[in-house]
This record gives C-alpha cells, structure tokens and sequence, in this order.
C-alpha cells in the first residue's frame, strides 16, 4: 500500500477474499459450543479496530474458534488509551457473546495485563469503575498473554 498507487480489486482478489472468509466460517475451522469444556474470550485492540473470539478450550490444549467478532473503532475512540480500547473490545465482546457467557465461568484472555486488575478496581477513572460494575454480573478470569506466548499466564 502507498500513497501514489491506486488500490485495485479485481476478481482474483475477491475470489481470494470469499476463499479465505468461507474457510474461517466453515468445519473444522468454526465449532459447536460445549458447555463442558473451558471457554475463552480472546481480545485484541487497536486505534483503528477491536477484536473478539469466543473458543472452546480441548482436552489437549488446542482451541475450537466459536465465534469471531470485531468492529472499527468510532473516531472518538481512535484516541482512546491502550486501557480503554482493550475494555472496549471487551465490552462488546461480552455482548456479542452474552448468551453463551452469562451464567457460565469463562476466561478472557488478553495481552494488556491492565485488565487483570479490572474486577479489584474500586476507585479511579469513573470509565473503568462503571465497566467494573457491569462486569461483575459475569464469572470470569482474566489471564495476560504476552507478546509471542501461545498460553495465557493466570495470574
């Protein structure tokens, strides 16, 4: 991508693009929820766009993607702190996923450790307070993976 080179679509990007959506929502790539077996919500945030999935977690350790979800980000929240767009894309994700997580133990998993100190928050900015409250009808752990690990550090 550069400043003076037009941007091209053409049938062979689309095909590849409808290739690549259709096998992320198709088995074995997407699974059914088990109630039986751990769930995770992962999150990822950025200026310009927050990111959830929920997953099942197997016997072996591997994962089973439920669900995707995502948005951009509004302009006022392109300059939101690294903090606050984490919660954001938690935010949603909770509920996107309100059905499936109410109820039922699940962990977040994110690579802000920031928001593993959210449910012992009792006083600060008036923002995470207010989330704080409305998390807590959830049951729920937050674990930090950092950077290049593939499993969460409880903590």
């Amino acid at each position: 991508m550069s400043k003076h080179t037009t941007f091209e679509w053409t049938d062979r990007q689309e095909a590849s693009f409808c290739d690549i959506r259709d096998a992320l929502c198709s088995p074995p790539v997407l699974g059914y929820p088990d109630r039986n077996k751990p769930l995770w919500v992962i999150l990822d945030a950025a200026s310009t766009g927050l990111g959830y999935i929920l997953t099942n977690v197997n016997d072996d350790g591997s994962e089973t993607p439920l669900y995707y979800g995502g948005r951009s980000t509004m302009s006022a929240e392109r300059n939101y702190s690294a903090t606050h767009l984490e919660l954001a894309a938690l935010l949603a994700a909770l509920k996107a996923f309100h059905s499936y997580l109410i109820n039922t133990k699940f962990e977040i998993v994110t690579n802000h450790v920031s928001l593993t100190y959210l449910k012992n928050l009792r006083a600060g900015q008036s923002k995470l307070v207010r989330a704080g409250v409305q998390l807590s009808q959830f049951k729920f752990k937050v674990c930090h993976l950092a950077g290049k690990k593939t499993q969460p550090q409880m903590p």
